[in-house]
């Protein structure tokens, strides 16, 4: 059975699309546990600094006084504001991991539609040549 140029590359654009769609299934498969586990992909510098009221106490003050050493002394809160700063910070950050999360997986599904388009329609010229209609 002797293929066309045409074929050949129908054929050649439906494997390259199978091969992003495979790509591009596993990144949504991340983006995925991401949402629905923000706490596990949180970069880990984030996850450090609010791990306890201590870390993020030192974590205040180095971004309080950023090296200039002419600088009041910046007092962080103490006790339980301490804490309600520390969880409000963490809060922050993990709302925004889902919401970049979910950015990232609606723009997946974008390109996962896009890539079933050209696959459907190149496996459809494809099947035509073979056919010899086209």
């Amino acid at each position: 059975m002797k293929k066309t140029a045409l074929e050949i590359y129908a054929l050649a654009v439906c494997f390259f699309t199978v091969a992003c769609f495979v790509i591009v299934l596993g990144l949504a498969a991340w983006h995925i546990v991401e949402l629905s586990g923000p706490n596990f992909t949180i970069r880990s510098d984030d996850f450090q600094r609010h791990e306890s009221d201590d870390a993020f106490r030192e974590w205040l003050v180095s971004q309080h006084t950023c090296g200039d050493r002419n600088a009041t002394l910046y007092v962080p809160p103490e006790g339980s504001a301490l804490t309600t700063a520390r969880e409000r910070s963490l809060a922050k950050i993990l709302h925004a991991e889902r919401r970049r999360a979910l950015q990232d997986l609606v723009q997946n599904f974008f390109i996962l539609c896009i890539n079933a388009v050209v696959f459907a329609f190149h496996w459809k010229v494809a099947a035509l040549v073979r056919q010899n209609v086209v």
